[in-house]
C-alpha cells in the first residue's frame, strides 16, 4: 500500500460524531463500500447546495478508514491543472506533479471531484 503524504494532503480525515444519516442512506453506502473493495467505483451524489454532498463524501471516507483527496474542479481553467505542470527555475525545466496523481496510485483513496 502506498503511504499516504501529509505534505500533500492524502489523509483520512475525522469522523464528525455529529453527522447523521437515514438507515436507507447507511444500507446504500455500506453496498458501496462493499462493492469498492472488488474494484473502484464512482458515485454521483445530487443535491442543492449545503445540503451536505460534501460532508457525507468526507463522512464515508473517516468512517471506513479511508484516505481523502478533494478537488475543485470548477476552478480549473485546463484538465492538465489537475496532473501537474511544467515550471522553469533557474534555467532549468522540471515537472511539479500535482495531487490527483497521487490520489489515484493510493489504495482506498476516496476522490472528491
Amino acid at each position: 500500500m502506498k503511504q499516504m503524504s501529509t505534505e500533500n494532503k492524502i489523509l483520512v480525515p475525522e469522523a464528525d460524531p455529529f453527522f447523521y444519516v437515514s438507515r436507507e442512506t447507511r444500507n446504500i453506502i455500506d453496498k458501496i463500500r462493499l462493492i469498492s473493495e472488488k474494484k473502484p467505483v464512482n458515485v454521483l451524489v445530487t443535491g442543492r447546495q449545503g445540503c451536505g454532498k460534501s460532508s457525507l463524501v468526507r463522512q464515508y471516507a473517516a468512517v471506513y478508514n479511508r484516505p481523502l483527496a478533494s478537488f475543485q474542479i470548477g476552478i480549473l481553467s485546463e484538465p492538465g491543472q489537475l496532473f501537474g505542470e511544467y515550471t522553469l527555475r533557474e534555467g532549468e525545466t522540471s515537472y511539479k506533479p500535482f495531487l490527483f496523481p497521487e490520489a489515484i496510485q493510493t489504495d482506498g483513496c476516496v476522490i472528491h471531484l
